[in-house]
């Protein structure tokens, strides 16, 4: 009596991760090998098949079963990056019309490298010499993930200065005075004074 050994099967695969945070587009592709043709696959969720897309990251196993019943098992772990972002510091303008507003950008998460690209056409990370306004930063990353965010570039408002001036009470005395009045700007306030005619200073 003559016996046959049959060959064991057994599974490979290859998968593939998920491309930009929250996408579940995560993909599974097994093949059965040796053993008996057909082959039927089961997996832990309870899906069947050879082949398994839009997945959630997580860990997925599956078995493979030839025709005779004999079995082996293959583990999957679909992961996806981090959430890309962009981490934007500004400098206001610090005087009015001053035109010295700044944006510094990187990016966080994804899949580095970055590319850079401001929706008013700059291509830099950095930007110096900024009017007032809003800026859009897009970041884009090596898996072609996208991310935009927004930031304002704020000009302080003009300096108004109201002189009331008080004149002397009699001829020849000097207790006239000014009083003055600052809107806007920023606390404390430097004052040059500058008499006239600009070479003869007085008292008042």
């Amino acid at each position: 009596l003559k016996t046959t050994t049959l060959p064991l099967v057994d599974i490979t695969g290859a998968s593939d991760n998920i491309k930009c945070h929250g996408d579940n587009n995560g993909h599974i592709k097994v093949e059965g090998h040796n053993g008996t043709p057909p082959y039927s696959f089961y997996w832990n969720d309870g899906e069947v098949g050879d082949e398994r897309s839009d997945l959630k990251p997580g860990d997925y196993w599956v078995f493979v079963e030839d025709d005779y019943g004999y079995r082996d098992t293959a583990f999957f772990t679909i992961t996806e990056p981090d959430s890309l972002q962009a981490i934007i510091a500004h400098k206001n303008i610090s005087c009015y019309q001053a035109k010295n507003g700044e944006l510094h950008v990187s990016g966080k998460g994804g899949v580095p490298p970055y590319k850079f690209k401001w929706l008013d056409g700059p291509i830099a990370a950095d930007r110096t010499a900024l009017n007032a306004g809003l800026y859009t930063i897009e970041i884009t990353d090596s898996n072609s993930c996208v991310v935009k965010d927004t930031v304002s570039i704020l000009e302080p408002p003009r300096i108004i200065l109201t002189l009331t001036p008080t004149d002397p009470s009699c001829h020849d005395l000097s207790d006239g005075k000014i009083n003055s009045t600052i809107q806007n700007g920023f606390a404390p306030f430097t004052y040059n004074w500058i008499a006239y005619p600009a070479n003869k200073k007085d008292s008042l």
